[in-house]
């Protein structure tokens, strides 16, 4: 399961001398948003659930501003796509979020998996 402070070090690993300056306290502050919007969808598709509502995540703004924060990271050289996980995946808990970074170790065949709960693992 990765830890919020894994995505942090392996951003500003892939950042590489473009972290510099507030590279990375740009890269935690964003790395902890995602985390708190994980939680706040992981919350709102389970109370969706709980009450039988079909639920548009591509509309909620809980989402549409995880993907706002992203675009955070696009100065320091990270091009990263975010996507929503329609169904938790097996070993990331409350997983709705993962990070895919195209070119990389950690593209869609691997991407980072945002879990509730814990902020570090």
């Amino acid at each position: 399961m990765e830890s919020i402070a894994y995505i942090s070090a392996v951003l500003g690993y892939l950042a590489g001398k473009e972290c510099t300056g507030h590279g990375p306290s740009i890269i935690a502050k964003v790395v902890l948003q995602l985390h708190r919007f994980n939680g706040m969808l992981h919350e709102l598709e389970r109370l969706n659930a709980a009450v039988g509502v079909t639920w548009n995540f591509e509309k909620d703004p809980v989402f549409l501003g995880a993907c706002e924060e992203v675009k955070k990271l696009s100065p320091l050289g990270l091009f990263a796509e975010l996507h929503f996980n329609a169904t938790t995946p097996a070993g990331y808990p409350g997983s709705r979020l993962r990070l895919e970074l195209p070119g990389t170790s950690w593209d869609a065949g691997d991407p980072m998996y945002f879990t509730a709960g814990k902020t570090a693992g």
